[in-house]
């Protein structure tokens, strides 16, 4: 994934950037510090870079697409780290210093522009939430919905947490 991890990188920053380059210098400086420094990094990005990012975008939903030719959903976990304290970018101790190395089951479906919804399936033996995530193929958010509000409706953890999706999903 890491040539992958690159360009979502390349496309998710330097949008970020171009969000942000006509923010005064107050408004600029209100934002995350970590966000700040990968926008200024990758608003230095040349235009044939982007669009090759893109490329691999393109590339991956076509991918998937496939994919979901055979398969109608995927269920991974949200994340593969414990939950961590408030306020950091990454857990305490990892290797690397951009969310992005850690939201490895996250980021690939915002590339790929499927629909995905994380849902409460346990907890940490200290209680902290672990979530599990269900993907769809493009333009199938009412089947993930509907996936996700049934598993809502059976799960043991109900009576632990706060609705998740509102009765608005009976109508997908």
């Amino acid at each position: 994934m890491g040539g992958l991890h690159e360009h979502y990188q390349r496309l998710f920053f330097a949008t970020a950037s171009m969000m942000v380059q006509d923010w005064d210098e107050t408004a600029r400086a209100q934002l995350d510090p970590g966000l700040r420094e990968v926008a200024e990094r990758y608003s230095r990005l040349s235009a044939l870079d982007y669009m090759e990012s893109d490329s691999a975008r393109v590339d991956l939903m076509h991918r998937m697409s496939f994919f979901h030719l055979d398969y109608d959903l995927i269920l991974c976990p949200t994340a593969p780290v414990r939950p961590f304290d408030v306020g950091r970018e990454v857990p305490s101790g990892w290797p690397e210093p951009r969310w992005t190395s850690w939201a490895l089951f996250t980021w690939p479906w915002n590339m790929s522009g499927q629909p995905a919804i994380s849902i409460p399936c346990g907890f940490t033996r200290d209680g902290l939430p672990i979530g599990a995530q269900l993907i769809g193929a493009r333009h199938q958010d009412s089947l993930v919905l509907r996936v996700a509000q049934a598993f809502q409706q059976i799960s043991p953890l109900t009576d632990r947490r706060p609705p998740m999706i509102t009765t608005q999903c009976d109508r997908l």
